[in-house]
């Protein structure tokens, strides 16, 4: 009830907030380690894919996150999924090398060469653009 308001006067200009199974109840929790068990790319697909923004007017965003047991199946199919004339914002915490020290420690990273290769997945698909997540808010999509 709080941030709304800001919203609407644009002291905010927008807020992103991440997936919490919780919040939807148990069901979705044991969805959701299974998940992260199996690396469905499906069941990856089906509880992410109430992030896609359709509207850019209530200026709260969801996010995909991405963390340590993420594939890159499963990302290539969420994306492969979106339907057209939407967005999505991919969130992630950390992306560490191999070499890095925090590397394996933890759930909330990203290996680096998996990052690389979405980049490069992202960039070479004429279907999807890169944009700051300000140019989402603005309406700015063209250029």
């Amino acid at each position: 009830d709080t941030i709304e308001p800001l919203l609407k006067d644009k002291r905010i200009s927008y807020v992103r907030s991440a997936y919490t199974p919780y919040i939807y109840g148990k069901h979705m929790v044991y969805l959701t380690q299974f998940m992260e068990q199996s690396r469905s790319k499906l069941l990856f697909y089906l509880l992410n894919r109430k992030n896609f923004i359709t509207s850019t007017d209530s200026r709260w965003f969801p996010s995909v996150v991405v963390v340590s047991y993420t594939t890159m199946k499963q990302m290539k199919y969420f994306l492969k999924k979106m339907p057209d004339n939407t967005s999505v914002i991919i969130m992630f915490h950390h992306v560490y090398k191999k070499t890095d020290s925090a590397y394996g420690k933890g759930a909330w990273y990203w290996d680096a060469d998996l990052f690389y290769e979405l980049c490069e997945y992202i960039a070479s698909d004429k279907n999807f653009k890169c944009i700051n997540n300000i140019d989402l808010i603005k309406g700015d999509k063209n250029d």
